[in-house]
């Protein structure tokens, strides 16, 4: 039984990514693939950057949509750096599943800042940093090419985390605990809807954590947990306060 439901994750992601590469992104320009590092050091102000030249980046989705973490988002990520995409489409994991290798032909599209933190998308964009890849675009410039898995991560500290290489990178937190028994996000008081949330954790050292979570995530609703526990997820900055979002529900328990 469990070689079967094995087999049929691996179709499925299979499947995800089949129709993703049927995308009419064409073919990367010898020379043009760059790294998300390179990438992102061209966004210097807050007035953005344009690609005005053919360039590609070429990463692993870290964060996507699926448990509705990252609404209207991806991360990619590759040994250089992450990378967070702006997109409006829903049910973006359908496109571009966890773990699935993706490449991004970035002319035409615009590097932003928000909060300090580089987003690309398809227009500069005073509030956001960037606007959204708008949906009928998205098969321009995204392209699934396979399926390379999660990548392995050793455990971080807290501390480890708050720097700005680390920022839309994955890590993992071991050993942590919550200081307060809740939900993991707060209802408005108006609406009784989830509203976005941040958490406090601590490790065995005392060191703290930020957790934020998404109004939009599946569990906004369900007890944090109780005693020790990994987190995996992506370090988060907003105008140099970091934070880590959990990522593919991986809130592991001894």
């Amino acid at each position: 039984m469990a070689a079967r439901l094995c087999t049929l994750l691996c179709l499925l992601l299979a499947a995800g990514c089949d129709r993703a590469s049927t995308l009419s992104l064409g073919e990367v320009p010898e020379g043009s693939l760059h790294s998300i590092r390179a990438l992102k050091q061209r966004c210097t102000s807050a007035a953005g950057h344009v690609v005005a030249e053919p360039l590609a980046v070429r990463g692993v989705v870290t964060a996507n949509d699926r448990y509705g973490e990252f609404p209207h988002e991806i991360v990619i990520e590759d040994d250089t750096g992450g990378l967070r995409i702006a997109l409006d489409r829903a049910r973006l994991a359908d496109l571009f599943p966890l773990g699935s290798t993706v490449t991004v032909q970035c002319d035409g599209l615009a590097l932003g800042l928000y909060g300090g933190r580089v987003v690309l998308g398809s227009a500069p964009d005073a509030r956001y940093g960037v606007a959204r890849i708008p949906a009928d675009r998205i098969s321009r410039h995204l392209r699934c090419e396979g399926h390379a898995g999660m990548p392995e991560v050793g455990p971080v500290t807290p501390d480890a985390i708050r720097t700005p290489e680390r920022i839309d990178t994955y890590v993992r937190l071991d050993g942590l605990r919550f200081t307060e028994s809740a939900a993991w996000c707060d209802l408005d008081p108006a609406t009784l809807r989830p509203v976005a949330t941040e958490r406090t954790a601590v490790d065995a050292a005392g060191r703290r954590l930020t957790v934020r979570t998404s109004a939009s995530c599946l569990y906004a609703e369900e007890p944090l947990p109780a005693g020790p526990v990994t987190l995996c997820g992506i370090v988060d900055c907003f105008n140099g306060s970091y934070s880590l979002r959990i990522t593919a529900r991986r809130i592991l328990t001894p």
